[in-house]
């Protein structure tokens, strides 16, 4: 599935240079999903991010890695979004795990949201 570009601008008539992809894809890496998001994800990117959570955590999917570490916002339907995938993907069966990198405005956000994260040092899906 190609990326899926939002693009933010910043004021009205945003010149090209001061606006911000999005972007949400899945790749398979030792045997699991990895979903890596990059840039703002907020509404333009919430229907998108919402296809791949739920494909990736369908019965019998393999375990699941949310990769944040290039997140620069997120917004409340993310969270939103993200806590109903975890409570699938362990109803399902999936084991899925939160990986950003510390001190980042997603891991600050995800930690005041009370989502267990990983660090990005950890091995993928621990």
């Amino acid at each position: 599935m190609p990326p899926v570009e939002a693009v933010a601008q910043h004021g009205p008539s945003a010149p090209e240079s001061d606006r911000t992809v999005a972007d949400v894809c899945v790749q398979e890496r030792d045997g699991q999903n990895v979903l890596r998001l990059t840039g703002p994800v907020g509404a333009a990117l919430i229907d998108e991010l919402t296809k791949h959570l739920r494909l990736c955590t369908r019965p019998g999917a393999p375990d699941l890695v949310v990769d944040f570490d290039n997140v620069t916002m997120l917004s409340s339907t993310t969270i939103s979004a993200l806590r109903t995938s975890l409570r699938r993907a362990a109803e399902s069966g999936v084991q899925a795990s939160v990986r950003c990198q510390p001190g980042t405005a997603a891991q600050q956000v995800l930690s005041l949201a009370a989502v267990p994260t990983v660090k990005q040092d950890e091995p993928l899906g621990t």
